[in-house]
């Protein structure tokens, strides 16, 4: 093991494409910082294939490409939005199983037991879409999801969850209501991701809970780099006294985490910590004002400029639906009573 890194410990990095800009290794800079560690990374892409999801974003990489992941990385998490662009998520579990890699997913919820020095670990993990009929995340997913942990008799139950909103900087509430519950039921540690920002982490009933780690190697398609962005980080969880440690790193134009100095470390552990003391008292108005806002206009903007590359019926009913979906009302319910308020 490295100085850094004790036996019994895992390191969990966050959303990774396994590709660079330049077309250097994109964990070539990361790697001092890996050595002698059992890592875990959310994988969020597929194999190269004549075959791709009906998507604006399909990330797929040549199978050669696998071969940059370093013998650190050990669990690749394939539960999220993006392991089946090429059609065909089994392909690229194949293709990391045969590279002696523990695959957790393709299907959702997955629960996967595996064992780091002597302790037994059961990896459990689900993708959530964003809410639509239901204004929260109490569904059949988190039922599923609830009965995989409340049923696992590993020593270390650890929970990954692809949720949230992307490049906001809070999660929201029933985020934080769904990550208790999972507690209550006996997980250890909960990781989360998808958001593509880093968002802030607490302790319930002396559980981590990290909302959100960012970007590991990933490139932003469809927003302007900006300070969180371009900031991530990691977390050294040990395994015997259920601390996380984080490990915060900046991402360069190439897509590559780079190790921070130690002036950097300061400086990125105090930005991180403004986000840890935002999740203090949050409130839904306080989250619609906050993050859903600029989410939503965004979003707007988006399924505007989709609708217009031409006329597609099915394009605009999906618009029209999407505008009167529940979570929806319930901002537009806001905004109103908001206006009142400030009237008042």
């Amino acid at each position: 093991m490295s100085e850094n890194t004790a036996e019994g410990e895992i390191i969990f990095c966050g959303d990774t494409f396994c590709r660079s800009a330049n077309g250097e290794n994109p964990f070539a800079l990361i790697l001092p910082a890996l050595q002698g560690a059992h890592v875990c990374l959310n994988f969020e892409t597929a194999l190269d294939s004549a075959t791709t999801s009906d998507k604006l974003i399909n990330l797929t990489v040549p199978e050669t490409a696998l071969n940059d992941l370093p013998a650190e990385v050990v669990y690749l998490n394939l539960v999220n939005n993006h392991t089946r662009d090429g059609g065909d998520a089994k392909a690229v579990a194949a293709a990391l199983l045969a590279r002696e890699k523990v695959v957790i997913g393709p299907e959702n919820p997955a629960r996967v037991r595996t064992e780091v020095d002597g302790v037994s670990i059961d990896f459990i993990s689900a993708y959530f879409n964003l809410p639509r009929w239901h204004a929260s995340y109490q569904g059949s997913l988190a039922g599923k999801l609830a009965d995989l942990v409340d049923t696992s008799d590993a020593d270390r139950k650890i929970i990954m969850l692809h949720w949230g909103y992307e490049h906001v900087d809070l999660p929201a509430p029933f985020q934080l209501d769904l990550a208790h519950q999972l507690v209550d039921l006996g997980a250890d540690i909960i990781i989360g991701h998808h958001p593509h920002v880093p968002q802030g982490w607490e302790i319930y009933r002396g559980v981590p809970i990290f909302y959100s780690l960012g970007n590991f190697n990933f490139w932003q398609f469809d927003t302007a780099t900006t300070p969180q962005n371009r900031l991530g980080y990691m977390v050294r969880f040990n395994l015997e006294t259920n601390e996380g440690t984080v490990i915060p790193y900046t991402i360069n134009e190439n897509y590559q985490p780079v190790a921070a100095d130690e002036e950097e470390q300061t400086e990125l552990l105090a930005r991180l910590n403004l986000l840890n003391e935002s999740l203090i008292g949050l409130t839904l108005d306080r989250w619609y004002h906050e993050c859903y806002q600029g989410w939503f206009s965004h979003e707007f903007k988006v399924w505007i400029a989709i609708c217009r590359k031409g006329f597609f019926p099915q394009r605009w009913i999906k618009f029209l639906v999407w505008l009167v979906l529940p979570m929806q009302l319930r901002f537009y319910l806001y905004r109103i009573s908001a206006k009142f308020r400030h009237a008042a």
